[in-house]
């Protein structure tokens, strides 16, 4: 059979590539920059414009405040008045007098009412051109008994949610309660109404030097709080259903304002409007706000927006709108300008996008597969493609053969031990420490004999699929497992990472060998194969730990009298295993430092090969 013909890829220098695209894309950039630099009255125009939003929008802030903060400084004066005894709480007439008064100075507040902690309310509230007093009972509504908790636990004024109004024709009320105190106890709450419908009228004078905007009060983004529209009050069509929230206000095409209705309208694409965010002023303190523009019945128009925090939990968004007929010519060649560079912007970035994917792709490739190699996963290495470009090509091919050797370095290096290892950050020349660890040692009961009628296939079979059982219920409790002895298995805990509860770790291990050898069992008795038995020996103690072995081969292990303990305590199985599938034997130390679990039983004192005096064991109790 005639050999393959070999393809011959030609490749290139990624020196030329990067350099070609690289001026390349500085030559469109230039030539983008000549062609379509921008005529700097354009930058100042929309500088201008963000300027003016800012101290308009800050004007629009600072007068709402003035017109609401004064309702927290008379309730926090009302507050301080309890909390000296000027005002007895116990007289219902001081009550009802100081805040008749306090509802004549503060003329937005639409009523005054004082919770007390038995949910009984006194109230003073306006009734067209007079002041009325009511005395009412609300110790039934679940909302007062919660929100009167909420006041309980607050220090300072809080603006609650909406509430509906009195009147089933005038929207909502805006609300701040403050907690009521006298040495520490807590006497009762004040709560001041402020209705959405003078809040309306206020903003209504801010009109005045918009020419043919609007200023209003969103109440998060779909709801309108404050708008000249709503100076008398907004009724529903549905204003006989209960309503809460938002609910109470009308949405943004309820009012009869196109422009309004349009702020959040999206572009024939589907996008949202792009905004611009304003630069803060000096010494302002939250959110300076954005603009952006839009367009209503062929006209365009500017809407300025800033979130306000400080009035409940749901955002307030004050803001305004004005025509933008004054700089839309303006406007009008930043857009054709813009548009123009975003097509040259755009082809330069599909040009670079298609030459950056060409030497992103085999340096991807390159990144994934040394990532899969740092976690010691070499079979899941993908072989990696050639590639046109020279470089790139030499390296997958280097790289190819590097993953071909480390996959069979896997199969001997413990993957977990070099895990810890990389995790302490430790070099290869690890000095060898003494450190306190706990060793488990395993053997299997008469293997000679249970191996000589398998083939050398089925006994490799059989020990993997054991060896593999014990590995994870090993690395299941972070132990590292050591070596294979045979048909024994060396494990330890302790090293090298620290593990102050190494005891533990090794006996619920121990737990889970004989758990799952004893369901392996099951099975194989249900097969007719001859059910396995295990011994296991188990202690803590001093070892020495760290690289042992001659130069260019050592193992990362432990020795020590420790070790040769706990591979005593496995052959002592042999005297006290009772008959048991498996055998558990650990030493009182290792038992004692575990906090002696109940499940395992006392043997007493045996004296151990090797060992001066006798070491009091004990014994996973069968079952």
């Amino acid at each position: 059979m005639a050999e393959a013909k070999a393809v011959v890829r030609r490749t290139y220098s990624i020196t030329v590539t990067l350099a070609f695209a690289i001026g390349s894309l500085v030559a469109v950039g230039v030539l983008s920059v000549l062609f379509l630099g921008l005529q700097s009255a354009q930058k100042n125009t929309f500088d201008l414009v963000r300027e003016q939003a800012v101290l308009i929008l800050a004007s629009q802030g600072a007068l709402v405040e003035q017109n609401l903060q004064p309702v927290r400084i008379e309730l926090d004066f009302l507050a301080q008045l309890v909390a000296s005894g000027r005002l007895d709480l116990s007289n219902p007439q001081q009550i009802t007098d100081v805040m008749t008064g306090a509802l004549g100075g503060a003329q937005q507040v639409a009523a005054l009412s004082f919770v007390r902690p038995d949910l009984t309310v006194t109230s003073v509230a306006r009734d067209r051109d007079r002041i009325v007093t009511l005395e009412e009972d609300w110790s039934r509504i679940e909302d007062v008994r919660r929100g009167i908790e909420v006041i309980r636990q607050a220090r300072d004024p809080v603006w609650g949610e909406l509430v509906p109004s009195p009147s089933r024709a005038s929207g909502a009320f805006i609300n701040i309660r403050v907690p009521l105190r006298r040495s520490g106890e807590f006497l009762g709450a004040l709560v001041a109404l402020v209705s959405t419908s003078q809040l309306s009228r206020f903003v209504e004078r801010l009109d005045s030097g918009l020419a043919g905007g609007h200023a209003f009060i969103l109440y998060g983004r779909d709801h309108v709080l404050a708008h000249a529209a709503l100076r008398d009050g907004f009724r529903r069509a549905d204003s006989f259903r209960p309503a809460e929230g938002a609910d109470l206000l009308p949405t943004l095409n309820d009012i009869g304002d196109p422009v309004l209705a349009a702020i959040w309208q999206r572009d024939a694409r589907g996008r949202d409007p792009e905004r611009t965010p304003l630069p803060p002023r000096p010494g302002s303190q939250g959110s300076p706000g954005v603009l952006h523009f839009g367009t209503v019945n062929g006209a365009a128009y500017i809407y300025m927006l800033r979130e306000v925090t400080s009035f409940g939990s749901t955002p307030w968004l004050m803001g305004l709108y004005i025509p933008a007929t004054e700089i839309e010519d303006e406007i009008r060649r930043l857009v054709y300008a813009g548009v123009a560079g975003l097509g040259v912007l755009l082809v330069s970035l599909i040009a670079a996008v298609l030459l950056g994917r060409r030497i992103a792709r085999p340096i991807k490739r390159i990144a994934n597969a040394a990532r899969t190699m740092s976690e010691l996963r070499f079979k899941d290495v993908e072989h990696l493609p050639p590639s046109r470009i020279q470089e790139l090509n030499d390296q997958s091919t280097a790289f190819n053969g590097l993953v071909s050797g480390l996959r069979w370095f896997e199969n001997y290096v413990p993957r977990s031990l070099v895990h810890r290892l990389l995790g302490e950050g430790e070099a290869l020349d690890l000095p060898s420490e003494t450190r306190e660890v706990t060793v488990l040692f395993t053997d299997i009961v008469g293997f000679t004999s249970m191996s000589e009628p398998l083939s050398a296939a089925d006994l490799a079979t059989f020990i993997n699929e054991h060896f593999a059982l014990i590995n994870r219920c090993i690395e299941a409790e972070g132990g590292t497992l050591d070596k294979y002895i045979g048909d024994a298995v060396m494990a330890f805990w302790g090293a090298p990472g620290a593990q102050p509860d190494h005891p533990a770790r090794a006996l619920r291990a121990a737990r889970a060998i004989a758990a799952a050898v004893r369901a392996e069992n099951v099975a194989r008795t249900a097969r007719g194969d001859k059910a396995v038995r295990l011994r296991v020996g188990i202690h803590s103690g001093p070892a020495v730990v760290g690289n042992i072995g001659a130069p260019g081969r050592v193992n990362y292990t432990i020795v020590g009298d420790t070790v040769n303990v706990a591979q005593r305590l496995e052959q002592l199985g042999k005297e006290v295993d009772g008959g048991a599938d498996v055998c558990v034997v650990a030493s009182e130390t290792t038992v004692w430092a575990a906090q002696n679990p109940p499940d395992f039983e006392p043997l007493g004192a045996y004296q151990l090969r090797g060992r001066g005096q006798p070491l009091a064991v004990f014994r996973l109790r069968p079952t």
